[in-house]
């Protein structure tokens, strides 16, 4: 049974421990993989979520000025974050 990361034709693929392959989901919190199941690099997953060159998320910071319509957003590329 295959399980953990898997490359396959240049994409990467998640199984997890039942075999099953991951998809739509955040896998580990740090990487998320499509409806088909393939890592997600360089891209926006969601309305506030990027994933970078390495498909891990990117911390992002922003701040909304509703009242002049300014929209500024500063990116922190962090490993990670602990409290």
């Amino acid at each position: 049974m295959i399980t953990g990361w898997k490359q396959n034709y240049g994409s990467w693929y998640y199984y997890k421990k039942d075999g099953s392959k991951a998809n739509n989901e955040w896998v580990d919190d740090t990487y998320y993989v499509n409806e088909y199941g393939v890592m997600c690099t360089n891209q926006w997953v969601n309305d506030f979520t990027y994933v970078g060159n390495d498909g891990k998320r990117q911390k992002i910071l922003g701040s909304i000025n509703l009242e002049s319509g300014n929209i500024s957003w500063v990116m922190m590329h962090m490993r990670k974050v602990y409290c």
